[in-house]
């Protein structure tokens, strides 16, 4: 179960066969739509992860080159430190999406484009955690654009169509429109495909309704993976505010 040497703070290349179709699960990440949903999926993947575990944070695997509150601080905090205890090809065997480079996108802001490694094959095998609209701009704005708009109104109407264009993989990075520096070409949003695909997603979760939707994910998947039950750590916040129950803020 050898694995490949990834970059600081990205997922490993797993060197690990793919599970069957009915045990493979793909994270469309949305950002500022639950992090700490990847803590649901890991357990919801192996039963056996110890009841605690959550993608929790540690300074000592943030790179020096990160600046202190930046994205990829953050993101490294998260996922490098779950992944490295919990190595994928070790605890989630060919389990989560895959991009065709061989990387696991757990975590990942991808979309579901052809350059993501996502396919139509993957159509069943989708999961996510939304949120409402205008409270996700919100929460947006406060942790990346504040630094490079003026102010609210001109960051939502960039990154207004960022769900739409993430489910249709009409961009190729959901952070495109969202962090400062990514460019961003307009185009319109194609909202009867976004509609059309996720009417195929294994599970849609909804981040005011976390506990609900926590428990409903085990209910509906968890017989297929033998991890029925749902943990305390499953209702945790990972974000740069700490460990605190999930209320919809």
């Amino acid at each position: 179960m050898g694995r490949k040497r990834s970059v600081i703070g990205q997922p490993p290349l797993s060197s690990a066969p793919l599970a069957p179709w009915s045990h493979r699960i793909g994270w469309l990440h949305m950002p500022k739509s639950g992090t700490s949903f990847g803590t649901s999926l890991a357990h919801l993947a192996n039963a056996s992860l110890p009841h605690d575990a959550t993608i929790g944070t540690n300074e000592a695997f943030v790179p020096t080159t990160a600046p202190r509150g930046s994205d990829e601080w953050f993101r490294t905090r998260q996922g490098k430190y779950f992944i490295s205890r919990y190595p994928h090809d070790e605890w989630f065997r060919g389990i989560f999406w895959r991009h065709r480079s061989g990387k696991t996108m757990f975590g990942e802001h991808a979309t579901l484009s052809q350059g993501s490694g996502w396919s139509p094959n993957y159509a069943g095998r989708m999961f996510v955690m939304m949120r409402e609209p205008s409270s996700r701009a919100r929460s947006a704005y406060n942790h990346f654009g504040h630094n490079c708009h003026g102010n609210f109104s001109s960051f939502e109407a960039q990154m207004r169509g960022t769900a739409v264009t993430m489910i249709t993989g009409q961009r190729d990075r959901g952070l495109a429109c969202i962090m400062c520096r990514p460019p961003c070409p307009p185009l319109t949003p194609n909202v009867s495909l976004a509609v059309q695909r996720l009417g195929t997603f294994a599970f849609v979760g909804l981040v005011e309704e976390w506990a609900l939707s926590v428990c409903l994910l085990h209910t509906m998947h968890g017989p297929t993976f033998h991890s029925e039950r749902c943990y305390a750590a499953e209702f945790g916040n990972s974000r740069k505010a700490g460990q605190y129950v999930l209320d919809g803020r």
